[in-house]
């Protein structure tokens, strides 16, 4: 029997959760197509489906060519950005312990062999298999890309990636202060060590 979506009764959020957005198009290098889009029908849903306020709504969008001069430098998902942004759910005291938390990301992912002196047991790391197509040794982190992604800084050092146990991190503390009611959708390669230990939990 099909059904039309219309026909579908949306749920009743309450209290509404606080949602971040994050969609990535515009790298310098290995541009993609259809984060920003992702994000974009994602807080659509949010706004107009569940009739979510605006003011619980962050979004950080990366447009392709980034020459929309409407776009604040606030809202590009830089490394700077991705992390001022979650580290604000941390901080907002008008997110209260317990409030519903939506974490959604579409944009590149990647992974770096670790150095000798973070040489880390990674052996039940949730993304880690004998056969990983990542070119790296057995070894090795996982990052988010921010848009800033292979760019240099003011000082001309490398823009680092956002690595998974900094992303891992963050989600502990957030869940510590706000607590567990966090959802986490990300579509992204080399996602999976951000949201689970090391330990597989």
């Amino acid at each position: 029997m099909k059904h039309d979506i219309n026909d579908i009764e949306m749920p009743d959020l309450q209290p509404p959760p606080w949602v971040v957005l994050i969609g990535i198009n515009g790298y310098l290098s290995y541009p993609l197509d259809g984060c920003v889009e992702d994000a974009l029908a994602m807080e659509e849903y949010f706004a107009k489906d569940l009739a979510m306020p605006n003011e619980r709504i962050q979004r950080l969008l990366g447009l392709k060519n980034n020459d929309d001069t409407s776009t604040e430098a606030s809202s590009i998902p830089s490394h700077r950005n991705i992390l001022s942004v979650l580290h604000s759910l941390i901080n907002n005291n008008e997110i209260k312990h317990g409030d519903p938390i939506i974490i959604f990301a579409a944009r590149h992912g990647f992974c770096y062999p670790m150095s000798d002196d973070n040489d880390n047991d990674n052996d039940n790391d949730p993304d880690h298999e004998g056969g990983h197509d990542c070119e790296s040794p057995p070894k090795y982190v996982k990052a988010f890309c921010p848009i800033d992604h292979d760019t240099l800084d003011s000082n001309d050092d490398p823009v680092p990636d956002i690595s998974d146990w900094e992303l891992n991190t963050i989600l502990s503390v957030l869940s510590c202060a706000k607590g567990h009611r966090i959802t986490v959708l990300l579509d992204c390669c080399y996602a999976g060590s951000i949201t689970r230990t090391y330990s597989g939990e």
